[in-house]
Parts: structure tokens; sequence; C-alpha cells
């Protein structure tokens, strides 16, 4: 027979599980089912424990201990499937597929969210626009699958090249959008720098690298299509005299190569 301090501690343990899970099932309906049947197992076992207590027949006891387990684990089971499903979907709804970094869904709503606490808490922040130059070249000569393959290496250079606490996107196509959260804008100079030198990809003579255009909260806007307008026009002046460069034969350094 189960001592009877033992029996009133799993009633209260089981007591605060069943309010756990009506918690629960009020704040998220995707696991209701399969909580239903995780509290109808423990229901078992604490029948099983009843039988043993007040009527004592072990043998039913025996048997609703084992329908309870068996409930319990099968639904343990079904819940671990459906929250690796959700975390495979999250997955799916803020990344990029192709490169691993952020889309640019999740960048958007980032950014009009930052942009919000920053007004409310006179924070400051930076974009930082990227084009990566010669693209179509490595597509049209290669393929897609190469391109695409340049992407992710491109991708994975940004981010290695960025603190912690920087955010790295694939805003569409061949560009990427980096934010640089509380930093003064003078910062974000060194931050390209180190981009500038640190990414880039050559193939058989083809050289890709950026082209970037900043842009400063609340210097250069405070709203997200300003601040994207601002380091968008930047970003294409540096293109601009990057191209430049390369019809006169010139190299990184604006002197003429021989």
């Amino acid at each position: 027979m189960i001592p009877e301090n033992i029996f009133i501690l799993e009633l209260v343990i089981f007591l605060i599980f069943t309010a756990t899970i009506m918690i629960i099932l009020i704040l998220n309906k995707d696991f209701r089912r399969y909580l239903l049947i995780l509290l109808t197992g423990f229901l078992f076992l604490l029948f099983s424990r009843l039988f043993i207590l007040f009527i004592e027949k072990p043998n039913l006891s025996l048997t609703l201990t084992f329908v309870g387990l068996f409930i319990i684990f099968y639904s343990f089971y079904r819940l671990v499937r459906i929250i690796l499903s959700m975390k495979r979907l999250e997955k799916i709804a803020i990344y990029d597929s192709l490169t691993g970094v952020y889309n640019r869904v999740f960048l958007e709503e980032l950014l009009k969210d930052k942009i919000e606490k920053a007004i409310k808490l006179d924070h400051v922040f930076s974009i930082i626009l990227i084009d990566l130059n010669n693209f179509k070249l490595i597509n049209d000569k290669f393929g897609h699958v190469t391109g695409d393959a340049v992407l992710s290496i491109i991708a994975n250079k940004i981010k290695d090249s960025l603190r912690h606490n920087d955010i790295v996107g694939r805003w569409g196509g061949d560009e990427f959008l980096v934010f640089i959260p509380d930093d003064p804008c003078v910062n974000v100079l060194n931050i390209i720098y180190r981009l500038q030198n640190k990414v880039f990809f050559e193939k058989e003579g083809i050289k890709i690298t950026l082209s970037t255009g900043y842009a400063c909260f609340p210097k250069d806007g405070k709203d997200l299509e300003t601040l994207l307008r601002k380091a968008d026009g930047r970003m294409y002046k540096v293109k601009r005299i990057i191209k430049e460069a390369e019809r006169y034969g010139m190299d990184n350094k604006g002197e003429k190569e021989v």
C-alpha cells in the first residue's frame, strides 16, 4: 500500500501538471489534441494509484499503469514531432533557403520594429545594402547552379565578417542587407571597409566584389523607405565608380593597370 503522504504529493504534482496543460491549451491550439491525450495518460496513472490505495486491486492497477505510460509516451512522441515541425516551418519563414541567412520578409519586419523602438528610446542604428559586382558574368559563364553556390559562399563570408550582434539577410537576387544596431554612424564605414577587404570571390578570372551603400538612423531618415532609398543611392554611386574604373583598366587603388 502506498503511504498517504506520497499519494498526496503525487496528487499535488498531478494538479500542477493539469493546470499547466490547461494554460497551454488556452494559449496554443496546435498542441491541444496531444496535450489532452497526455492528460488522459496521467489520469490513468492517478487511477492506478487510487486502486492500490483504496481498492487494493494490484492487477487492475498494473494494467492502468501500463496503459497510462503508453498514452504518455505516445503523446510525448507526437508533441515532439509537432514542435520539430513548427521549428522547420519557422526556419522556412524567416531564412533564405539558398544562402541560410535571413530573408527579406524577416528583414522588413525587423527594421520596422527597430525603427519604432529607436524612435521611442532615442537609439541609433545603420543599414548597409550590398550588391555583388560581376555576378551576372558568373551566371552567364558557369550557369545558375554555380551562381547559387557563389551566393551561398558570399553570404557566409559576409556573416563571418560581421560582429555577433549584426544581422545579415538576402534582400533579393544578388543583394544583401546588413543591420548594424546601436552604433554611431561613423563606425559603419569601418564595417564597410572590413567587408570590402574580406568578402570577394574569384573563378577563372571573374572576380566578385561588393558595391555597398549605407544609411544611418535618424541622420539619413526616420522611416524604412527613406533609409533604403538613401542606402540604395549610395550603393549605386559606388557601383558606377567601380564600372568606370573597370572600363579604363584601373585597379582597386585607382591606378591604371599595365
